[in-house]
């Protein structure tokens, strides 16, 4: 028999994993927190006697296989693998392997061990195809780079298994989302540091910022997928706030809460710019809003939210 309170995150160490785990320990679950390379997200929940942190190969079916058996959880989520379409271009092989194969063991295990695990998968935007439309979970899929490929591929998986084997299994499609724990090589953190520095005799490199993007609280995503877990959700679905904006609007909007000009201090880089990316992104959370738990947090929040975190310490 299953335990219900006890769980695996595949890439615990990463922003989103170490933040379900977080999540699930004050919610009193054991957590098997898996990483494959150490981080200091996790540092926090040092002593946790819930806590049960392990280093495994993701790609080790066998590996994988045994835990799941020791533990004898009922939920696994998978949030593993580098989410950058940039680093996924000069580093293809890694982004198919990291995001695919990890996927496809689990699946497998599942269905060795016990069937009625529940499993999510973290997906991505970037399976869909580039135009201005509004993004469903029934929009044309079409990745333009190779961790979109991998992702979309993870996607199908799970399909695949939940339709021909009836696993309780379903992907997230996870738009842009922000946290305290955001590597400073995105945007919105990367204008947060550039501040917090001010190192203002030096001009901020900034890419394409005409590209327009949906951006969310990772926090509010985390319990918008806990919530579906515990409804015994069993379709894929697209998480996101439904509210694009220009990348200079939120730029601008950044400078501002600190009563600076951003064009004084950012220019455009050419080397910095993602041809390859989706570079208008809209969402369409019909499905959220329909199970009410759509997002609530809104840009200048999450904005606020950081400022409070960076400038506090």
């Amino acid at each position: 028999m299953l335990n219900k309170k006890i769980c695996l995150i595949f890439g615990a160490a990463g922003q989103d994993g170490s933040i379900m785990t977080g999540y699930l320990l004050k919610k009193n679950y054991t957590v098997y927190a898996l990483y494959q390379t150490k981080s200091r997200n996790l540092r926090r929940f040092k002593g946790n006697k819930n806590l049960k942190l392990i280093k495994i190969n993701y790609n080790e079916y066998n590996q994988i296989v045994k835990i799941i058996k020791i533990s004898n959880c009922s939920e696994i989520y998978f949030f593993g693998g580098k989410s950058s379409p940039h680093y996924s271009i000069l580093n293809f092989t890694e982004a198919l392997v990291s995001h695919v194969l990890p996927v496809f063991n689990i699946l497998e295990a599942i269905l060795i061990v016990n069937k009625k695990i529940k499993f999510f998968n973290t997906s991505s935007s970037e399976i869909f195809e580039k135009n201005r439309k509004k993004l469903n979970e029934n929009s044309v899929k079409n990745p333009q780079n190779p961790y979109g490929l991998a992702k979309f591929d993870s996607y199908l998986l799970v399909k695949f298994y939940r339709k021909n084997f009836k696993l309780n299994c379903f992907s997230g499609i996870l738009f842009n989302h922000e946290s305290k724990l955001r590597p400073k090589n995105f945007i919105i953190p990367k204008v947060m540091k550039y501040i917090k520095d001010r190192k203002f005799n030096k001009k901020l490199l900034l890419g394409d910022l005409s590209a327009i993007k949906d951006f969310g609280w990772a926090e509010e995503y985390i319990k918008i997928i806990y919530n579906l877990m515990k409804k015994n959700f069993n379709e894929d679905i697209v998480i996101a706030t439904g509210k694009s904006q220009k990348l200079s609007n939120i730029v601008k909007d950044i400078f501002k809460k600190f009563n600076l000009d951003w064009k004084e201090h950012v220019k455009f880089s050419n080397k910095l710019a993602r041809p390859h990316e989706n570079k208008y992104v809209y969402a369409d959370i019909s499905k959220l809003k329909k199970l009410k738990i759509a997002p609530k947090f809104t840009l200048p929040q999450i904005i606020e939210s950081l400022k409070q975190n960076d400038f506090n310490k």
